[in-house]
């Protein structure tokens, strides 16, 4: 079956019902809750492309399937392949959205709150745990550390320090340190003071963020970027220049050595193998030697 399936409501209404155990889960990313809103807000068996839910959520394709995966890991959703028997092709994804709740948490009033729940408190020691096992104190420095080097705007260290630990309850530092390369080679990056403080960034799951878009310069900027293409395209004539005079030096130096090669004697042969020109050196060479060494007679 392709299509989207609630199996924990019927859908009977005109809106979408969210557990209270989703609104208050921290290891659900914003684009996450998103994501599971958005499912849980069509009616079972309609299907859905990748193109249809970018379009109605501001999602990239990126940030969908890092959605997906936390979703999967918290086990909300299920996403499988659907296969045409007959012909075999691929048709839409299959959707099922699952409650994992315990009754505790998604049985809580609004004004309840489940951090005051001893199971919670249970799930919270448990994680911490598992936590420290997968990150001890020196892996989890050393980790932090390479994400605050790539960092653009380094701001509020505890509090990043503090906000880096929580996201590794929900993704891996892999995964957060390459967003966090990508977010500072990105060439559309903002002035610094825009860019968010890395706690914010963690927080909100900036790993799973698409790449800022192509922003329009102010008319400083523009002035700046014209004027720093206008240097480069004269640095780059002045080497240009430079490579092109190198050249006809060399050409003029090859040209001199070969006229020196083939140059001709007076008797029309080339002067350095004509015979008779080798013997009149020959015989200058040894009477130059005897007038300088009279006593050699």
């Amino acid at each position: 079956m392709s299509g989207i399936t609630k199996l924990y409501r019927r859908d009977n209404q005109p809106y979408a019902q969210i557990p209270n155990a989703a609104i208050r889960n921290p290891r659900l990313t914003p684009n996450a809750f998103r994501l599971l809103a958005y499912l849980m807000s069509h009616q079972d068996g309609y299907n859905l492309t990748y193109g249809q839910i970018e379009r109605e959520t501001s999602l990239g394709r990126f940030a969908i399937n890092g959605a997906i995966q936390i979703l999967t890991k918290e086990g909300w959703l299920e996403v499988k392949e659907t296969r045409d028997e007959l012909t075999g092709q691929y048709g839409p994804k299959s959707w099922t959205v699952f409650d994992p709740t315990s009754p505790t948490v998604g049985n809580s009033t609004a004004v309840q709150s489940t951090v005051e729940q001893p199971t919670d408190n249970k799930k919270t020691t448990i994680r911490e745990e598992h936590l420290e096992k997968k990150y001890p104190q020196d892996k989890l420095e050393e980790e932090f550390l390479e994400f605050w080097k790539h960092y653009p705007r380094k701001v509020e260290k505890l509090a990043a320090q503090r906000a880096f630990r929580k996201a590794l309850e929900v993704a891996t530092s892999q995964n957060i340190i390459e967003g966090v390369i990508r977010l500072a080679n990105d060439p559309n990056l903002p002035p610094k003071q825009y860019i968010p403080h890395p706690a914010t960034w963690l927080h909100g799951g900036g790993w799973e963020n698409e790449p800022y878009p192509e922003r329009v310069l102010s008319a400083e900027e523009a002035k700046q970027k014209a004027e720093a293409e206008r240097l480069a395209r004269r640095e780059r004539e002045r080497e240009l220049v430079k490579a092109e005079q190198a050249r006809l030096r060399l050409e003029e130096e090859e040209a001199r050595q070969r006229a020196e090669a083939v140059k001709k004697c007076q008797h029309g042969r080339v002067a350095v193998i004509c015979p008779k020109c080798v013997v009149t050196k020959l015989q200058h060479d040894t009477d130059t030697t005897q007038h300088q060494n009279p006593d050699s007679h």
